[in-house]
């Protein structure tokens, strides 16, 4: 089969996320054609997902505070953490969010940041705390792209890249029930995680790997695929809702047949697994991942989960802010009523293209879209490491090749 090429550009950026949006923006501010393909809707992803009120932000206080931030990650990282990538990550958050901020996006503050559910994740002391708004966030961002001339074209699912002298010169994308060849200059992958290949998960549905897969077709070598968020969600009544881990503290747990899920010594963890979102085995915490679980391997329909009255009565800013947003989003979910909670679930994952400083790969480049945490080292001899949360069964996938429209390698003209 042979394409020609229906769009070309100097920039192709597949995915639109945080890390695509800005990766377009960037582009085309410094003089690029840039074309901004995803599978779903603009603004899509797990930057987007719909699942939670916003994106929380998590800086140093300011440049003295720096150090201590890296020297935490490192820490938290138990020797995983690349200590220039980690130093590179911190020194530049605050330039990203005054990016954002300068843009007109608005940030949420905190009004009472010095409450201890305003310490981010893993951490031991507050930190600098800005809250991306979602409708804030498309406005700003649609008027810019719009200014750019940035061309938007959603519904793409990208098949193949294409290469010519193992240099990217495209894709291959199904659009509209048509296969178009999609040229370009440089190619950025900002796909995302695999997340959505599990059955259970907290993603949205194009979070499904395609990035990885196009890179691992075209020759690049994957790394940190072991490397994945495991958070608890609610089944119902608003399934695929992120459980607010600060909650925890102020939760009774019970199984479906009205028994305490934890004992006595394992409700003081309750406390504990307050203090971060994702699933970790370094902390004694993870006793209450792990009941929770086992709970659902026994009945799918997991753990009821009700309130205490000190938190439906006088709930901390960070935890009420959540509330807020889920009683208008999903009328039926309240403090004061109960719901589920499910299994450790996969929201994200860092996995990516291996990149050299010194010679970049023959594909083009790819953002990852980290959650916040220590940016792992590559560790190729554990990339295919099980652990007992990580292997939940997966749902059955098709090939990206089984697409009725692909039915054979294309050839298209390089740019």
């Amino acid at each position: 089969m042979r394409l020609t090429r229906t769009h070309s550009c100097d920039v192709l950026v597949l995915g639109s996320g945080i890390a695509g949006i800005t990766a377009a923006l960037t582009a085309a501010e410094a003089g690029r054609s840039v074309i901004l393909a995803c599978k779903g809707k603009l603004f899509s992803g797990s930057s987007f997902y719909p699942g939670t009120w916003g994106l929380g932000l998590v800086g140093p206080a300011d440049e003295s505070d720096e150090a201590d931030l890296a020297a935490t990650i490192e820490a938290v990282g138990c020797g995983m953490a690349d200590p220039a990538m980690v130093r590179a990550f911190v020194a530049g958050i605050h330039p990203a969010i005054e990016q954002v901020r300068s843009m007109g996006v608005k940030l949420r503050r905190a009004d009472n940041g010095g409450q201890k559910e305003y310490i981010p994740c893993f951490d031991h002391k507050h930190r600098d705390w800005n809250g991306i708004e979602f409708d804030s966030a498309r406005e700003i961002f649609s008027r810019r792209l719009k200014e750019l001339s940035v061309t938007v074209l959603p519904g793409c699912e990208a098949l193949e890249l294409v290469q010519t002298d193992r240099r990217v010169c495209g894709a291959v994308v199904a659009q509209g029930g048509s296969l178009c060849y999609l040229g370009c200059k440089a190619l950025v992958l900002a796909t995302g995680g695999y997340g959505g290949l599990f059955k259970y998960h907290l993603c949205t549905a194009d979070v499904e790997g395609v990035g990885q897969s196009l890179a691992l077709d075209a020759g690049c070598r994957l790394v940190n695929m072991e490397f994945m968020q495991m958070m608890p969600g609610y089944i119902s009544p608003a399934y695929q809702t992120i459980f607010n881990e600060k909650t925890f503290r102020f939760t009774r747990l019970r199984c479906p047949d009205g028994r305490p899920l934890l004992n006595e010594a394992t409700k003081e963890l309750l406390t504990q697994r307050s203090t971060h979102g994702p699933f970790t085995s370094r902390l004694p915490s993870k006793a209450v991942d792990l009941a929770l679980f086992r709970a659902f391997l026994k009945d799918e329909r997991g753990v009821e989960a009700t309130y205490t009255e000190e938190m439906r009565s006088d709930p901390p800013e960070f935890v009420k802010t959540y509330f807020d947003w889920l009683c208008e989003a999903i009328p039926l979910l309240s403090p004061s009523c109960t719901a589920c909670s499910p299994p450790v679930s996969s929201p994200a994952v860092c996995s990516g293209p291996s990149v050299s400083s010194g010679s970049p790969p023959p594909t083009g480049w790819c953002l990852a879209e980290r959650p916040a945490g220590p940016p792992p080292r590559p560790v190729p001899e554990r990339r295919n490491r099980r652990t007992s949360i990580s292997s939940m069964p997966l749902r059955r996938v098709t090939s990206l090749r089984s697409s009725p429209l692909y039915k054979r390698p294309c050839s298209a003209m390089p740019w």
